[in-house]
């Protein structure tokens, strides 16, 4: 433990020796994945394994391994012996894993026949080895039961990683049992502090996905103060969220939109997949979003420049490659004036799997797909998408859209 702290406290100095103690400071290097101290520990072992289970442990690729060869010496002459009451059968789930056990009087055969064939094995190798044939190649046919040795050499933070999916009930029974061992006998009284820490933090935390976060913030606003929340809520649809229909002037649409704009356009939100920030605020930075493109589609350019930051950038395919900075070539299309009298089709604009993200406590990002549908000049349905991303500040006076890149309709 003192030297994981040490390190940790050398990029400090001496002052945070008065506001934390070694508990308090290794528990927040691990729950905060601060790694580098940890790797400042490291431990050497002696090990005799199993070569089925050296495959396994060897495949940990951050340690320092020295092991017995047995092209220079001889072959350890030891053997993982399986007890009668230690068969297990194949799982049916889990091509790589194991059941429950099998019959007493089934296992007693297959110990026997293991002890036949192990002895058997080291008879053929000791014979070879007395006809003279090179111990490199009168090994080939020993068993993987046969025991090897090696120096396994590896800092605090990688054995600590090893030791997780060892140790988990995943893990094959044999190289499990050696982790527990290393774990519990060896690691834990040498570094109590950081055990516990690593039982706390990482063996028995629980890891949740953005997915898993999201149906746990939908449940909780869903259920309210009905916790734990029913089935019913777990399954319900999340909500649709539509923009009233408005009746926009006429003339062409605003550059950000394309092709001519509708009489009637309708915004909706496709099902909410994702909110990386709080939800709170997502629902607010997209609802301001929803209304932005509600106004592009309406040709109502007063409520849009409301939303809008007055030094707005931008990138779409009306600037041609160029940065456009500024409201004035916005503007532009908004005020084109139009046939009046001439219908247009109806449009309806679809926000298709929107992500929300918190850049800093003051800035979000929005990124989705803009689904435009409507009639082409023929009077059939077609849909036309682009890739939008846009970026919303908040000022003192609230959020306003500052950057946004637009694709190419497709």
């Amino acid at each position: 433990d003192g030297s994981v702290v040490q390190a940790a406290r050398v990029s400090y100095g001496e002052g945070t020796r008065k506001v934390s103690d070694d508990r308090q400071l290794i528990r927040y290097l691990m729950r905060h994945a601060h790694t580098t101290p940890f790797e400042m520990a490291e431990l050497k072992f002696v090990v005799r394994v199993p070569m089925d289970c050296w495959r396994q442990w060897i495949r940990h690729r951050t340690a320092s391994v020295n092991e017995y060869s047995t092209r220079y010496s001889l072959a350890i002459d030891s053997m993982q012996a399986t007890a009668d009451d230690e068969w297990r059968t194949q799982a049916a789930s889990n091509r790589q894993g194991s059941a429950g056990l099998v019959a007493a009087a089934e296992g007693q055969r297959l110990t026997e026949a293991e002890r036949d064939l192990q002895g058997l094995a080291r008879k053929v190798y000791e014979e070879r080895l007395a006809a003279g044939i090179a111990r490199e190649q009168a090994r080939k046919d020993l068993p993987l039961s046969t025991y090897t040795e090696a120096y396994w050499k590896i800092d605090l933070h990688n054995l600590l990683h090893f030791l997780a999916l060892r140790m988990d009930s995943h893990a094959q029974l044999e190289i499990r049992r050696y982790a527990e061992t290393i774990g519990r006998e060896i690691v834990a009284p040498l570094f109590p502090l950081v055990w516990e820490a690593f039982l706390d933090y990482r063996v028995e935390a629980m890891r949740l996905t953005r997915l898993d976060r999201e149906v746990i913030g939908r449940l909780v606003a869903a259920a309210g103060s009905r916790m734990p929340a029913a089935h019913a809520d777990f399954l319900a649809p999340r909500p649709v969220l539509e923009e009233p229909r408005a009746e926009p002037r006429a003339g062409r649409m605003p550059a950000e939109t394309g092709g001519p704009r509708p009489r009637t356009a309708t915004v909706s939100l496709t099902p909410r997949r994702s909110f990386i920030m709080p939800p709170t605020a997502a629902e607010e930075v997209l609802d301001l979003n929803r209304k932005l493109l509600a106004t592009i589609a309406a040709g109502d350019w007063p409520a849009y420049r409301e939303l809008v930051a007055p030094d707005i950038t931008c990138f779409e395919p009306e600037a041609k490659g160029h940065l456009v900075e500024g409201l004035p070539f916005h503007e532009f299309y908004f005020k084109l004036a139009g046939d009046a009298a001439k219908p247009a089709p109806r449009a309806t604009t679809t926000i298709a799997t929107p992500v929300v993200k918190m850049l800093a406590d003051d800035v979000a990002l929005v990124a989705y797909v803009r689904l435009v549908q409507k009639l082409d000049a023929a009077g059939s349905p077609i849909t036309v998408a682009s890739e939008e991303t846009r970026i919303w500040k908040r000022f003192a006076g609230g959020w306003k859209h500052v950057h946004f890149h637009r694709s190419l309709p497709s």
